[in-house]
């Protein structure tokens, strides 16, 4: 019995972790080839706005440190790099952590209210990520209007896949 809980969690953490990757994909696609926002890069610029100032003196002089300390390059390219690593990978956890609490959440409920549970989760994280693309997109060369169109607009798609999987693996009771 215990080795199958595990392996729900593990399923839960794949399909998490895959449609955040495809978000991520979806997303970048967008911003090259359409100049839509890219979502990452515009959540980690606007947090390196509003986090307080010693937080962020603190993380780039450990940045500086590590890139000197193992001669990684120039500084000013390899912090660019590594800040935008920073931003898909916290992207990344932030799906995979928050799918794999409506996966947990779903199954303690029985999948009751499947669509309303992942609705509520897409706009727990849709509609910060949208705000903080709409404040302080430094990657979007279409209007306002689009990007949020287009940061939200997503949502369904990738419903339609978690609820699939839901319906095949997790709601069988």
């Amino acid at each position: 019995m215990k080795t199958f809980r595990y392996r729900r969690i593990l399923s839960s953490l794949f399909v998490a972790g895959m449609v955040t990757a495809a978000l991520i994909g979806v997303f970048f696609a967008g911003w090259k080839l359409a100049g839509f926002p890219f979502v990452p890069f515009d959540v980690f610029d606007w947090l390196a706005r509003v986090l307080p100032g010693r937080v962020i003196a603190f993380g780039i002089g450990a940045m500086v440190t590590v890139i000197h300390t193992l001669n990684l390059g120039p500084t000013s390219e390899t912090a660019k790099m590594a800040e935008q690593a920073m931003a898909i990978a916290g992207l990344f956890v932030t799906g995979v952590v928050g799918g794999l609490i409506l996966f947990r959440a779903l199954r303690a409920i029985r999948g009751l209210h499947a669509v309303s549970s992942g609705l509520v989760l897409g706009i727990a994280l849709g509609v910060p990520a949208m705000l903080s693309t709409l404040h302080a997109s430094q990657t979007a060369t279409v209007s306002s209007g689009a990007g949020v169109l287009w940061v939200l607009g997503l949502k369904q798609p990738l419903r339609d896949v978690v609820e699939g999987h839901l319906k095949v693996t997790w709601c069988k009771t």
